[in-house]
């Protein structure tokens, strides 16, 4: 995932971690971030920490399978679908009939139409490289239109 932003990220850490258990933002928004690429998970959620946001990283459907049968409240659900096959989809709508709005990334040149994307629950699509400000600007309007 590309951000386009004037600062220089550091070096990603090996490891994700979640501070769902012991973040001293208990009161903050969670957000869940579904990308294959873990690069991409790692800078996502330093990024959001940052700004003052939970996030819960997965990298597989199996594993976001699992995040949805454990978690009860996630504010906002970014996800990346490159990578993934179409299953992606019904992640997408399970995350609509709980309320859950859905942020997807995909590649400049994708396949997926603006029809397909509403018809899987998708609420709002942004085109990589992302822009830092309109990222945030959506994930804040998305997050307070639900709140």
């Amino acid at each position: 995932m590309t951000m386009t932003t004037e600062a220089t990220t550091e070096a990603a850490s090996e490891t994700i971690t979640s501070p769902l258990a012991t973040s001293p933002l208990a009161t903050s928004p969670l957000i869940l971030t579904v990308d294959c690429n873990v690069q991409n998970l790692k800078l996502l959620s330093r990024f959001l920490s940052q700004e003052n946001y939970q996030t819960m990283a997965v990298k597989s459907l199996p594993e976001l399978e699992q995040v949805l049968i454990k978690l009860n409240k996630i504010d906002l659900a970014l996800i990346d679908i490159s990578g993934f096959n179409r299953d992606i989809w019904t992640y997408c709508e399970q995350l609509q009939r709980r309320k859950i709005p859905v942020l997807v990334v995909l590649p400049a040149r994708s396949s997926i139409t603006h029809c397909e994307k509403f018809g899987h629950g998708v609420e709002r699509l942004l085109v990589k490289p992302l822009v830092v400000r309109e990222l945030l600007g959506v994930i804040q309007h998305l997050i307070g239109e639900h709140a």
